[in-house]
């Protein structure tokens, strides 16, 4: 799923798979407002992809989205953070540019909101791309690229399963940690930019009940940590162990076979500038955070194309 911000990206990843994979269909959800979008006239006719338009005013989020506030959003911002607010704003008057800078706290409230609003899509997104096809699915970021086949995924008995961190970074607990009103969740446990999903009747619960979790669990990583809390409530061992298939209850009568893989094969965000190329059993490369800003695309495309050739 992209929206038209992420054109290039989304070419990037698509070009990525028909590489590594040249037998899959691609599923390709368009988030962006119209149809007249650059995205929608990029992969309309593109062979092997379907394009499904959905837009805004097709979306559905949990309520407490659009009340939250700058507090809620980026706490602590104490004296420290009000002084450097006020030097950013100053440096943004002096030229200086930086999407990172927060300069206006309701237009940085009003994009954050509005990324929640988005990121709040993937469940509905898999429900519907399931709905379109027998065959079993990967969800992938348009960030996160896909550097070799990922058929062998499929070979152990689950339905869905999810990159994880390493048992040892699995960090539980309020976020930011310095917030301890705030309730304890499981927010450094996976990264949902890619998931591997069997097309099984067991996976439709797993969607709702998903969903469901959304409206209760407040988190900025609101899609990722809100799946993690659902997997650790009723199976808190589940992120001890990579490739170890357990049954997860949603609720009586309703349970999924889930796995967790190594997060460093799958799903690899630890990117940084001293990378000169990918390890043979990184599967998917995962640009998160600044590595998706402009200074940096010239150095990926030349990292991808070094793996891919």
């Amino acid at each position: 799923m992209a929206n038209e911000g992420y054109l290039r990206w989304t070419e990037l990843c698509v070009r990525a798979i028909q590489l590594a994979q040249p037998n899959l269909r691609i599923h390709l959800f368009d988030l962006s407002e119209g149809r007249d979008s650059q995205l929608h006239a990029t992969f309309r006719d593109r062979p092997g992809l379907n394009l499904t338009h959905f837009p805004p005013s097709e979306w559905k989020w949990p309520s407490w989205i659009d009340s939250a506030g700058f507090d809620f959003i980026a706490p602590p911002f104490g004296l420290r953070e009000t002084i450097k607010y006020h030097g950013q704003r100053l440096r943004m008057l002096y030229g200086a540019r930086n999407a990172n800078l927060i300069t206006d706290k309701d237009a940085h409230v009003r994009r954050v909101r509005q990324n929640l609003r988005l990121i709040a899509q993937k469940p509905r997104v898999i429900a519907r791309a399931l709905a379109s096809t027998w065959t079993n699915f990967v969800f992938i970021d348009a960030y996160a690229i896909v550097l070799r086949p990922l058929d062998s995924i499929f070979e152990p008995s689950f339905d869905f399963a999810v990159a994880a961190e390493e048992p040892s970074d699995i960090i539980i607990g309020p976020e930011p940690p310095q917030c301890t009103e705030r309730p304890s969740y499981p927010y450094k446990a996976i990264n949902v930019g890619v998931m591997f999903i069997r097309n099984s009747p067991a996976v439709t619960p797993l969607l709702q009940a998903w969903i469901l979790e959304m409206e209760t669990v407040r988190q900025l990583s609101i899609e990722q940590t809100t799946l993690a809390n659902l997997i650790y409530r009723p199976a808190p061992d589940f992120f001890e162990a990579h490739y170890g298939p357990r049954m997860v209850g949603l609720a009586p009568g309703a349970e999924v076979l889930m796995m967790s893989v190594p997060m460093n094969h799958y799903n690899f965000t630890k990117i940084d500038s001293s990378t000169t190329g990918f390890h043979h059993d990184t599967f998917v490369a995962h640009f998160a955070g600044g590595k998706r800003q402009e200074q940096h695309w010239h150095w990926i495309r030349e990292r991808v194309a070094a793996t891919l050739g």
